[in-house]
């Protein structure tokens, strides 16, 4: 019988006691998040435009889901997530790297998958960069 392999975060990252700039987690808070505090300073909750649609804080990798182990994978991640509404579950990362549907166009979870469109708010579109138009559901 041969060993099975499996992807574990919490026996690969492990913290160090006492915790050091070194250590690593197999969570990150969302670049996107980051990205608009910095363009908007002074950005609330309120600004957000879908909380319960939008992610802040989620798995390096899925680690639970389709366990691949490429934080930008060809196939789309399952991620387990928090949103800005603070409730948890999992998430199918939208946002490709070169546009939805395009063949090897990496899956992104630093930005949102859908924003309004302008030209067009009933059509979302893959941009993903402005808390205030873009949404992940």
């Amino acid at each position: 019988m041969s060993p099975v392999v499996t992807i574990s975060s919490n026996r690969v990252r492990k913290p160090s006691k006492p915790v050091n700039d070194a250590d690593q987690t197999s969570y990150t808070y969302r670049w996107v998040f980051f990205y608009n505090t910095w363009l908007f300073p002074g950005l609330k909750d309120i600004h957000l435009y879908r909380p319960v649609a939008q992610i802040i804080y989620h798995e390096d990798v899925d680690y639970h889901y389709k366990m691949l182990p490429d934080r930008y994978p060809l196939v789309q991640p399952t991620l387990n997530a928090v949103y800005a509404d603070c409730h948890a579950a999992f998430w199918k990362v939208q946002f490709q790297q070169f546009g939805t549907g395009v063949a090897g166009s990496p899956y992104d979870p630093n930005w949102f998958g859908f924003a309004q469109d302008v030209k067009n708010p009933a059509q979302p579109v893959n941009t993903g960069g402005d808390v205030h138009t873009g949404h992940d559901l």
